[in-house]
C-alpha cells in the first residue's frame, strides 16, 4: 500500500497551487519541520555541515514515511479530516510487541484507559513487525494504528526513543500529548489539550514538558556532556532556564518546526558551536544519548520558560493518594532551591512507570468505579488540597510556578 505520509505528500500539502485553497498553517509548519529530511533545496541551503555520523539522504527521506494499518481505515476517517489532520490526539510510539507478552498487556491497559477516560483518539506509531491482533479497531474505536520504519542504526547506535520526535510530527495532530507504553490515563486528562492550545502558540512555538520528580538532575548529579554549555565550573547554571523536564511533551502544530529542528540536528550529527563565557561548551548532538536529554537541552538552548506541573504520577502507587483523598501533602513534587523552592503540585492525569499490567488493571478498574460513583477528588493536589483546575490552584497558592 502507499504511505499516507511521505516527503512528496508533505511537500505538496505545503505549497500553493493554482485553483486550490491556500495551504493550511499546520501544513506549512510541518513542511518547515520536515523539509530538511526531504532534501528541500531552500532549507538545505541554510543548514550547517553534517557530521560523519549523519544519516544519508535516502534514509532521511525514508523515515518520513507512514502507512495506515488497513484494518483501521474507518477509525482513521472518523478521526482525521480530509487534509489528513486530527484536531487533537494522544500520541504513542512503540516497537515490537509480542502478542500476549508484557508490552502487549501494558499497551492494552493504556488503550483501555484512553477509551474509558478520554474523548480524544489515540494514534499509535508502530515501529515493529506485526502488531498484536488484540489491537482491534472495533474493540478500540478511538485507536488509529500507523506503521513506520524504525530509525536506521547505520554508522552509530541511535536510541529507539528518538522515534518519539518522529511520532510527534508524523501523527499529524494539531494539538497533541505524548503517552509512553508504560502509562495509563485517568479521568480529567483531556484538560491538557485545551491548556496546550492556549500555551503553545505562534509566539511560543515549543513543546512543553512536565517538571521532573527528581529535584537534583544537574552537573553535580549527572555526567551529561551538555552541562558545560549551560553551567559554569562553580556549579551555577545561568543558561538552564527551567528545572529538568520529563519527556512527556504536549505540543501544537506551531511547535512542529522546533521538533523537526532538533531531530534533524541529531540525525545529521550537527554541532553547536562554543558559547562565549562557557568553557568546553561545544556540543555534538549525537553525543546526547536520549530523547529526554535532547528535549531539555533544546528547550534551554532556545530560552523556553513554560513547564507543566507534574501531570503524570511517577508511579501507579501514587494514585492511592487520589483514591483515598489523602490531605497530608505526601504526593507533592520535591522542591529544589532554584526553580521550585516550595515544591510543585502533582496532577493525576496519568500514571508513569506502569510496568506491571495487572497492577495497572487494578488501578484502572478502581478509577472506573470511582468515576461512575462520581466521588473522585479533583485531580490536582498540592499542600494537602485538591483542585479542579489551574485557576482554583492559583487562588489557593498564588506562588505556584508551573502551569496546569
Amino acid at each position: 500500500s502507499k504511505p499516507i505520509v511521505s516527503c512528496s505528500k508533505l511537500r505538496d500539502a505545503a505549497r500553493p497551487r493554482h485553483g486550490r485553497a491556500a495551504p493550511g498553517a499546520e501544513d506549512v509548519a510541518l513542511w518547515a519541520a520536515t523539509g530538511a529530511f526531504c532534501g528541500d533545496a531552500e532549507q538545505q541551503e541554510f543548514l550547517p555541515n553534517a557530521g560523519a555520523k549523519a544519516l544519508g539522504r535516502a534514509a532521511m527521506e525514508s523515515i518520513m514515511q507512514v502507512w495506515l494499518d488497513t484494518r483501521f481505515r474507518r477509525n482513521y476517517e472518523r478521526v482525521y479530516d480530509k487534509g489528513g489532520w486530527a484536531e487533537r490526539g494522544w500520541v504513542n510510539y512503540v516497537g515490537n510487541c509480542a502478542e500476549g507478552g508484557k508490552y502487549d498487556r501494558m499497551m492494552t491497559q493504556l488503550l483501555r484507559s484512553v477509551h474509558l477516560f478520554s474523548k480524544e483518539p489515540i494514534i499509535v506509531l508502530h515501529f515493529g513487525m506485526t502488531p498484536p491482533r488484540s489491537w482491534d479497531p472495533d474493540t478500540f474505536p478511538q485507536l488509529v494504528l500507523l506503521h513506520a520504519k524504525p530509525l536506521p542504526q547505520t554508522g552509530m547506535w541511535r536510541s529507539f526513543n528518538f522515534n518519539k520526535y518522529r511520532s510527534m510530527l508524523l501523527a499529524k495532530v494539531r494539538v497533541g500529548a505524548e503517552l509512553d507504553a508504560d502509562e495509563f490515563l485517568a479521568p480529567g486528562a483531556d484538560a491538557i489539550f485545551g491548556r496546550t492550545a492556549e500555551e503553545v502558540i505562534e509566539d511560543y512555538p515549543m513543546p512543553i514538558l512536565p517538571v521532573h520528580f527528581l529535584p537534583d538532575i544537574g552537573p553535580n548529579k549527572s555526567n551529561g556532556v551538555w552541562w558545560p554549555r549551560f553551567c559554569h565550573e562553580d556549579g551555577s547554571c545561568p543558561k538552564q532556564t527551567m528545572r529538568w523536564g520529563h519527556a512527556h511533551p504536549t505540543w501544537t502544530y506551531h511547535a512542529a518546526p522546533w521538533i523537526g529542528k532538533w531531530l534533524r540536528r541529531y540525525l545529521r550529527d550537527e554541532v553547536l558551536p562554543a558559547r562565549e563565557g562557557f568553557s568546553k561548551s561545544t556540543l555534538r548532538i549525537t553525543d546526547v544519548p536520549e530523547d529526554e536529554d535532547l528535549l531539555n537541552i533544546g528547550l534551554w538552548e532556545d530560552g523556553a520558560t513554560k513547564q507543566w506541573c507534574k501531570f503524570e504520577a511517577p508511579d501507579p502507587s501514587e494514585f492511592g493518594v487520589l483514591l483515598q483523598g489523602r490531605t497530608d501533602a505526601v504526593a507533592d513534587i520535591v522542591p529544589d532551591p532554584r526553580f521550585y523552592p516550595d515544591g510543585a503540585p502533582l496532577v493525576f492525569y496519568s500514571a508513569h512507570h506502569a510496568i506491571d499490567p495487572e497492577t495497572s488493571k487494578q488501578f484502572v478498574d478502581a478509577l472506573e468505579r470511582r468515576q461512575k460513583a462520581h466521588d473522585l477528588p479533583p485531580p490536582i493536589t498540592f499542600k494537602g488540597g485538591f483542585y479542579r483546575n489551574g485557576e482554583e490552584l492559583r487562588k489557593a497558592h498564588a506562588g505556584v510556578r508551573c502551569l496546569i
